[in-house]
């Protein structure tokens, strides 16, 4: 069974809408820059009625009273999908910045990822005339 890698990380506050993010795993370079959402501009920001319904840049969750550490500062733990799809096992993932001119930033510290997919469900179970129970079960690739 083999299914995308989940990398999850904290995008740093210089993070801009055009930025994209390179993937290595376990040497291998992941074939797409991906794209880290931005943070959202919209309900609640601003005065009531000051900037307009959801427009104007609100502060991030945990801001203010509930500011403790990088998610209390607003920071949000992101989590990509990998397009590549790999079995079960332990990944040493490595990524880099890559800023809209193309300028690539260092490459991160390695972190080992344990990627524990689950099996997919059964189907068509049954219990034929002889009392043992039967079912069918097939890996994401299609292979039964």
């Amino acid at each position: 069974m083999a299914k995308p890698l989940t990398i999850q990380l904290i995008p740093p506050a210089a993070w801009l809408p055009p930025d994209r993010v390179l993937v290595e795993v376990d040497g291998n370079l992941e074939p797409v820059r991906y794209r880290l959402p931005v943070p959202s501009t919209g309900y609640g920001s601003g005065g009531y009625g000051e900037t307009g319904y959801g427009q104007g840049q609100g502060i991030g969750y945990g801001e203010g009273a509930y500011g403790l550490g990088a998610y209390g500062l607003g920071t949000a733990l992101i989590g990509i999908d990998t397009r590549t799809v790999f079995p079960a096992a332990d990944y040493l993932v490595r990524i880099r910045a890559v800023d809209e001119l193309g300028n690539e930033g260092p490459w991160s510290d390695g972190q080992i990822i344990p990627h524990r997919p689950l099996a997919a469900p059964p189907y068509d179970l049954g219990i034929p005339s002889n009392s043992t129970l039967t079912w069918k079960w097939s890996d994401p690739t299609g292979q039964e």
